[in-house]
């Protein structure tokens, strides 16, 4: 037992002696017979993501041709990162994206290694994505994008963009960091991009045709139990059916007054302002004349059912469809307006502020039409 305890701590001192001939600190190798003539670094150019480390090691070379490992001064240049002494080695660790070196220093003598740090994937833009990608709009609409940038996991990151459209003239557009806006103002197509960090993300924007809404150039409502009353100055109209009542009202809109002119008629849409609504009512074609001074008892003809609905208190819309639009567009019918009264199958009204109420001009009838 004692002998195999001598011979292990025998080849130990071996092994320590030939550790220590293969090292040295700086000046003469470790006969001390030698001087340092260069230095050797590795490895000699590197690239590093920011964020995370590299290891560098020097070799001396000295006067009698011998080379060992050294434990130099460590140094970067270039403010990229920092690095610090483990054991024989230096661990450079990335901090800011750029250029620059890791030099190791020993006896006056020295030796560098080319150094890029890079932007950290987790920071790096890969993609930007605008929301939505595609839109269709008209004439005096805006359109709202929404940009996103994300790394390489697909991660959404912050960022600087700068926005910008080209191709046809449609509008302007207005942006406020990561939002942008484009108020159109003429027909076209054009390409809405955002760029950041020479990344570029794109969304295609159309305007074709135009949206107009215009108000009611008169409307009335008459009520069967005042069968000789007209309600033309009224600042409120009333069509539909209560358990002891019975209204009609009506509204017309003049499509001429309209600019541009409207050749297509897209969508129609009814716009009114209820003050009271309960159950469902009937909006028809008017297929007569009428005026302010109309009665109960001089009220126009009505026409074809355009639709049955259930109005809510507050602003309501309904659709007229564009059909009907078109056929006063074009004459196919003529234009006596629209007609709101009571639904044969259900007790209901609606009971809905006047054009004669200019109080709030939002809250008198439109229509609002989408065309070209």
């Amino acid at each position: 037992m004692k002998d195999k305890r001598l011979l292990f701590a025998i080849i130990s001192f071996l092994a320590l002696g030939f550790y220590l001939a293969a090292i040295s600190g700086c000046g003469t190798n470790s006969s001390g017979s030698a001087t340092l003539s260069s230095i050797t670094i590795s490895p000699t150019v590197a690239t590093v993501e920011a964020g995370t480390t590299e290891v560098f090691s020097a070799t001396g070379t000295y006067s009698d041709s011998t080379t060992a490992a050294l434990t130099p001064t460590w140094s970067v240049s270039g403010s990229i990162g920092t690095i610090s002494s483990i054991g024989l080695n230096g661990l450079f660790t990335a901090t800011t994206a750029g250029s620059g070196s890791v030099t190791a220093t020993c006896s006056g003598k020295s030796a560098s290694a080319s150094v890029t740090v890079t932007g950290s994937s987790l920071t790096t833009i890969t993609t930007i994505e605008i929301s939505p990608s595609t839109a269709t709009k008209r004439v005096s609409q805006s359109q709202t994008l929404v940009a996103t940038a994300k790394n390489s996991s697909g991660t959404s990151i912050s960022f600087t963009p700068a926005w910008s459209i080209s191709g046809d003239t449609i509008g302007v557009l207005t942006s406020s960091g990561a939002v942008a806006t484009l108020s159109a103002s003429a027909l076209g197509t054009a390409t809405i991009s955002c760029s950041a960090s020479s990344i570029t993300g794109t969304a295609f924007l159309t305007c074709e045709g135009y949206v107009f809404e215009v108000t009611a150039e008169a409307d009335t409502y008459v009520d069967a139990a005042s069968s000789s009353t007209a309600y033309g100055t009224s600042l409120s109209l009333k069509g539909g059916r209560t358990t002891s009542q019975t209204y009609e009202a009506y509204i017309k809109f003049n499509l001429a007054a309209v600019t541009p002119a409207i050749t297509t008629v897209e969508s129609a849409v009814l716009n009114i302002y209820a003050t009271s609504a309960t159950g469902t009512v009937n909006l028809k074609r008017v297929t007569t004349t009428w005026n302010g001074n109309t009665t109960w008892n001089t009220k126009p003809t009505l026409g074809t059912l355009i639709t049955t609905n259930s109005f809510a208190s507050g602003a309501s819309t309904v659709d007229i469809t564009s059909t009907e639009a078109q056929y006063w567009l074009d004459n196919t019918l003529s234009n006596f307006g629209l007609a709101i009264e009571d639904d044969s199958t259900d007790t209901g009204s609606v009971t809905f502020v006047s054009t004669n109420d200019a109080t709030v001009d939002s809250r008198r009838p439109k229509l609002k039409i989408e065309y070209r």
